[in-house]
């Protein structure tokens, strides 16, 4: 049984009164619904909320040490001659 000597405020641990709630920002996104609708049913299918996938997603894109894309270095233009203009478009076959 516990008594009011027990509960001293010294013995008892105090909870962080901020809410998870307060530690995020909330934003709004644009986005085809085609995209959201594979989004939910991806959060669906995991077992977690929208929320918490799209927060998951943001992580893991901006990881430290991921990959980052190289910047274009260099671009350029051929001259074929009009030969381009001739012939039938067929798409290089590595597409």
């Amino acid at each position: 049984m516990l008594d009011s000597k027990t509960l001293q405020p010294s013995s008892i641990v105090s909870l962080p009164t901020a809410s998870i709630a307060s530690m995020m920002q909330r934003v709004m996104i644009q986005a085809e619904r085609t995209l959201l609708e594979r989004a939910q049913r991806a959060a669906h299918e995991r077992g977690v909320s929208f929320p918490q996938l799209v927060r998951e997603s943001l992580e893991r894109e901006l990881a430290l040490g991921a990959a980052q894309p190289r910047p274009i270095s260099c671009a350029g233009a051929i001259s074929t001659g009009g030969r381009a203009r001739k012939g039938a478009y067929e798409p290089d076959p590595w597409r």
